[in-house]
C-alpha cells in the first residue's frame, strides 16, 4: 500500500546519487562510534510537551481504518484511507496531517499495525513523535449493496472527542465521496468554516487511476521499477490529469532508464513537464513538490532550492523537501565561491546529513539503500568517478551535460568527503588516495548489508552488493549476488544483467562461458550501449577484448565504431584525442573507473593484434590504432615488460620488412620507453634506418622556424617566429602520444613562470597530413600554463585556454596573449627577456632568448 504519496525523484547513476556519511576508520557510517550496527541507529525518545488545545485540534493524525467485513474489494481502503482524508484536507491551509512517509514508520516503531486495533498508550507515542495530537481512526463495512465508512477524532492527551461521524454510499459509487464528507467535518471541528476539497479534481476522476496509482507506489517501493511504471501507465491510461502519476512515472522512468536524463525528448521530461502543468490541481504543499523537482530538471538549482526551503521553513520533517534538497546538496553543479576556492555549490557532506535524517524519519524507503551504496562506490572510483562544475545554469540538464565543464573533482572520503580538482590530483599522496577507495567500498559494504537486511526478497539490493564485491576483488561473491538478483527479478535499468555475468566470468578467467554471452549479446544489439550510462560500458568492453582473444576481428571492431560514433561530440572537446581514440581507450580497459581488465589479459589481447597485424588488412581499426593500444597498454603498470617488449618488436620488425613503415614507427615509439629495449633496437638495421630519417627530417624542421622578436603593448603582449614556406607533415608516427610541434614563449612576471604557447599533437587513427602553415596553424590548439614546480615530472597548471591565440602574419605568426592581469605585470615590471622555443627538435634543439620591447 502507498506509503510515500509525494514525489521522489531520487538522481540516476554516474551523475546523481544520495549520501550519508561516513568518516575515518575511528566510526561507523551513521556516524557512532564502532563497533557498527547493522542496523540504523535508534536515538532517545525524549519527553514531548504536548501544545495547546487550539494547536492540537489543527493538526491531525490519520490512521489506517479497519476493514470489519474483511470485504477483498475494500482491503485498499485500510491504508487508502489516510491518504483520501489528507488528500481531502490538502487545500486546508489552516490544518496540518502527518505525511505517510512518517506516518508509518512511526506505527512500526510503536508496535502498532495497520488494520488492528490501536493501543491509546502507543497511539500518544506516535502522536509525540510525528506532532499529530488529533487521531482520527475508522471502521470500514460493506452492508447489502452499500458501503458505511465511520470516523471518530479524538485529542491524543485528553481523550476527549473532537468528532464523530459515520456516511454511506452505494457499492459501485466512487467512494471518494464519503471521504470529502468526512473531511469537511474534520475541517469544521477545527472551528473553521471551510469545505474539504475536492477528491476528483486534487487527484484524480476516476477511482480505478487511483487504485492503480496506489498499486504503482507499492511496486516502487520495493524497487520493482517495471511494475511500477505499469501501474502508473495504467493510472493515466485512465486519467490524463492524474499530476501525481504523472510525476510518479517521471521518477518511475529515471529508475529503469537512467540516459533519459541527456535526452528532452525522452518519456521522463514528458512525464515531468505534463506533471508540472498539471500542478495547479494538487494542494500548495505537493505543488510546490512537484515544481521542485520539474526546476531541477529544467537546470533552475536556485528555484528549486528556494521552493524546497520554503516548504521545510513550514515543516522541518517534511520527508519528501528533505528528500528534494538532498537530491540538490548532491546535484548542483553550479560553481560558487567557497573560502576562495570555487566548488559546486551543492554538498556532499550536506547531503550526507540529510539523507541519514531521511532514513531515520522513514527506514522503508528501500530506495535511498541504494542511492547510498551507488554513491560511496562513486568515492570507491567507481564510473564515472569524478564531479563536474560549471559556471552558470543552463536551460536543462542536457544543455548543461552538452557543454564543457568549467572544472572537474576527484572525491575523496576522509573524515569528510573533499573534492580535489583534477589538475591538482597529482598533489594528493597515492596511498591516500587508496586509503579513501578503501574506506569508500567498506562503507558501501555495510550500506549494502543493512540493505539485504531489510530488503529481504528484492533483486536491486543483491544487484548492488555484486558490485561492492566485485569493487572490493571477490569476483565470485559478485557473481553469486548476482545471480541471486537474476533469479528474483531485476526491474531497474541501471545494469544489463547478462552483459554484467559476461564481465563477472571473464574476470575469473572463465572466457569460454563469457564468450558464449558475448556471442548472445552482440546477436540481440545490446552490445550498441556506446550512449548508454558508464556501467554498461564495461560489458562492452569485456565484449570488446573476448572477441579479440578469439580473433573476431570483425564483431570487435564493430563495437570500437559504434563507440566511435556516440563519443564524436566528447573527442572533440579534447583536441588530443579522437573519436576511435577515445573509444580504445575505454574498450581496452585504459580508463579504470568505466572498464577494467586484468594486466595479464591486456596483453594477452595485445599480443594477438600484434601477431595478426600483417594480415589484418591496413585500413582495420584494430591495425590503424595498434601503436596507440600498444602504448596503452605499456602504461599499465602491472603489465611484464619482457613479453610486452618482444611482441612490439616483432611486430615492428615484420611490418616494416613488410614496407608498413609508418605503423612499424609508432610500435617502435612504444617500444623506445624501455631503456633496454633501446639499447636491443640500436642493432636492428630497420629501426637505425627510421631512427636516422626521423632525425634528419627533425633537424631540416627546426631551420625553418626562429624567434624573432617579442613585444608588449597595453593590450597584448606577442611573441613571433618566422618560418620558410613549404608543406608540413603534421600526425606523423614517430611522435605517438607527443607533439608534432610546439611553441613556447616563457616570462617571469607576477611572481611567477609562465608559458605561452601552441601546440599539435599527433593523434590516434589518423594518418600523416600534409598542408601549408596556415593549415598547420588551424590544427593549434594555444593555452596559457604556469609552471609551479621547477621539477619537470610535476605538471603545468593550466591557467587558462582562451587568453591566448595563434595568429598568421608575413612571413610566419605569432603567438599573443591578451590577458589583462599579466600583461599589465610585463607592462609594470618590464622583464628584460622571453625565452622561446619550438620542439620536438631531436639533436637541434635550441632555446633563443629574445628581447622584449615596449614600445
Amino acid at each position: 500500500m502507498n506509503r510515500c504519496r509525494h514525489l521522489r525523484l531520487l538522481p540516476a547513476a554516474a551523475v546523481l546519487a544520495l549520501f550519508v556519511p561516513v568518516g575515518a576508520e575511528a566510526q561507523c557510517p551513521d556516524g557512532s562510534p564502532p563497533p557498527c550496527s547493522a542496523a540504523p541507529r535508534r536515538v532517545a525518545r525524549a519527553a514531548v510537551t504536548p501544545p495547546s488545545v487550539d494547536a492540537r485540534r489543527k493538526s491531525f493524525l490519520v490512521l489506517p481504518f479497519r476493514n470489519l467485513t474483511r470485504s477483498p474489494d475494500h482491503d485498499w481502503l485500510v491504508e487508502g484511507s489516510p491518504v483520501l482524508i489528507a488528500d481531502a484536507l490538502s487545500r486546508a491551509d489552516s490544518v496540518r496531517v502527518v505525511p505517510d512517509e512518517r506516518l508509518y514508520p512511526a506505527l512500526e516503531r510503536a508496535g502498532l499495525t495497520a488494520g488492528g486495533v490501536m493501543d491509546l498508550g502507543r497511539v500518544r507515542r506516535v502522536a509525540e513523535e510525528t506532532g499529530g495530537w488529533t487521531a482520527v481512526t475508522g471502521e470500514i463495512m460493506a452492508i447489502g449493496n452499500r458501503l458505511r465508512v465511520s470516523a471518530r477524532a479524538f485529542d491524543v492527551v485528553s481523550n476527549a472527542e473532537v468528532m464523530r461521524a459515520v456516511e454511506e454510499a452505494p457499492t459501485g459509487d466512487d467512494v471518494r465521496a464519503i471521504y470529502e464528507r468526512l473531511g469537511t467535518r474534520l475541517v469544521r471541528a477545527t472551528g473553521s468554516t471551510g469545505e474539504a476539497a475536492s477528491l476528483a479534481t486534487t487527484t484524480t476522476k476516476s477511482v480505478d487511476a487511483y487504485r492503480a496509482y496506489v498499486r504503482g507506489v507499492s511496486h516502487q517501493n520495493r524497487s520493482e521499477a517495471r511494475r511500477a511504471r505499469d501501474a502508473f501507465l495504467e493510472a493515466v491510461r485512465l486519467d490524463s490529469t492524474y499530476a501525481q502519476a504523472y510525476a510518479r512515472l517521471a521518477e518511475t522512468e529515471i529508475n529503469l532508464e537512467p540516459r533519459q536524463v541527456s535526452n528532452l525528448q525522452s518519456p521522463l521530461y514528458r512525464y515531468a513537464n505534463r506533471a508540472a502543468a498539471l500542478a495547479d490541481n494538487l494542494g500548495p504543499r505537493d505543488r510546490e513538490v512537484v515544481l521542485a523537482m520539474h526546476d531541477w530538471l529544467s537546470g533552475r538549482f536556485a528555484s528549486s532550492r528556494e521552493r524546497v526551503t520554503r516548504l521545510l521553513a513550514e515543516d522541518s520533517l517534511r520527508v519528501d523537501a528533505l528528500e528534494r534538497l538532498t537530491a540538490l546538496e548532491m546535484f548542483d553543479p553550479v560553481l560558487v565561491d567557497q573560502g576562495g576556492v570555487r566548488r559546486p555549490r551543492g554538498s556532499y557532506n550536506r547531503a550526507l546529513a540529510l539523507a541519514k535524517r531521511v532514513l531515520e524519519l522513514d527506514p522503508a524507503r528501500h530506495t535511498f539503500y541504494g542511492s547510498l551504496v551507488q554513491t560511496y562506490l562513486l568515492f570507491s572510483g567507481l564510473a564515472p568517478g569524478y564531479v563536474l562544475g560549471y559556471e552558470r545554469e543552463a536551460s536543462s540538464l542536457p544543455a548543461m551535460f552538452a557543454t564543457v565543464p568549467a572544472a572537474t573533482f576527484f572525491p575523496l572520503l576522509r573524515d569528510t568527503v573533499e573534492l580535489v580538482p583534477t589538475d591538482a590530483i597529482h598533489t594528493v599522496h597515492p596511498d591516500t588516495i587508496r586509503a579513501a577507495r578503501a574506506r569508500a567500498v567498506d562503507a558501501a559494504r555495510q550500506w549494502v548489508n543493512r540493505w539485504l537486511a531489510v530488503g529481504k526478497g528484492q533483486a536491486e539490493p543483491h544487484l548492488w552488493a555484486s558490485r561492492v564485491h566485485s569493487q572490493a576483488g571477490d569476483f565470485e561473491a559478485a557473481l553469486r549476488e548476482l545471480n541471486t538478483a537474476d533469479s528474483i527479478g531485476v526491474e531497474s535499468g541501471l545494469e544489463n544483467v547478462p552483459a554484467r555475468r559476461m564481465s563477472l566470468l571473464a574476470r575469473l578467467g572463465r572466457y569460454a562461458q563469457g564468450r558464449a554471452i558475448a556471442d548472445s549479446l552482440f546477436a540481440s544489439g545490446v552490445l550498441n550501449v556506446a550512449t548508454g550510462n558508464a556501467y554498461l560500458f564495461e560489458g562492452a568492453g569485456w565484449a570488446y577484448m573476448l572477441f579479440l582473444l578469439d580473433g573476431e576481428y570483425e564483431r570487435a571492431e564493430m563495437i570500437h565504431q559504434q563507440f566511435a560514433a556516440a563519443f564524436a561530440a566528447n573527442a572533440a572537446q579534447n583536441p588530443d584525442l579522437t573519436p576511435e581514440g577515445l573509444a580504445m581507450l575505454i574498450l581496452t580497459g585504459a580508463v579504470p573507473q568505466f572498464f577494467s581488465a586484468p594486466s595479464a589479459v591486456r596483453l594477452t589481447v595485445l599480443e594477438r593484434v600484434l601477431a595478426d597485424a600483417l594480415v589484418r588488412p591496413p585500413s582495420s581499426s584494430s591495425v590503424r590504432l595498434l601503436p596507440f593500444h600498444a602504448m596503452m597498454v605499456s602504461r599499465d603498470t602491472g603489465v611484464a615488460r619482457a613479453p610486452l617488449g618482444q611482441a612490439i618488436l616483432a611486430a615492428a620488425g615484420a611490418l616494416a620488412s613488410a614496407g608498413r613503415t609508418d605503423l612499424a614507427q609508432g610500435l617502435s615509439v612504444v617500444a623506445g620507453r624501455d631503456t633496454a629495449l633501446r639499447r636491443t633496437m640500436a642493432n636492428l638495421p630497420w629501426h637505425v634506418s627510421l631512427r636516422e630519417n626521423t632525425r634528419a627530417a627533425e633537424t631540416a624542421l627546426v631551420r625553418r622556424f626562429r624567434a624573432t622578436r617579442a613585444v608588449v603593448t597595453d593590450s597584448a603582449a606577442t611573441f613571433h617566429w618566422t618560418v620558410e614556406p613549404g608543406p608540413f607533415t603534421w600526425n606523423r608516427p614517430e611522435n605517438l602520444g607527443a607533439y608534432d610541434f610546439i611553441w613556447e614563449a616563457t616570462v617571469n612576471v607576477a611572481g611567477g613562470e609562465w608559458e605561452i604557447l601552441a601546440d599539435v599533437t599527433a593523434r590516434p587513427a589518423l594518418a600523416p597530413e600534409t598542408g601549408d602553415l596556415a593549415a598547420l596553424l588551424r590544427r593549434s590548439v594555444p593555452s596559457l600554463h604556469e609552471i609551479v614546480s621547477p621539477d619537470t615530472t610535476v605538471p603545468h597548471r593550466v591557467a587558462s585556454r582562451t587568453a591566448v591565440r595563434i595568429e598568421g602574419e608575413p612571413g610566419g605568426f605569432r603567438l599573443a596573449l591578451r590577458d589583462p592581469r599579466l600583461v599589465a605585470a610585463l607592462r609594470r615590471e618590464r622583464p628584460a627577456t622571453a625565452r622561446m622555443e619550438m620542439r620536438p627538435c631531436g639533436s637541434a634543439c635550441r632555446i633563443e632568448t629574445i628581447r622584449i620591447t615596449y614600445p
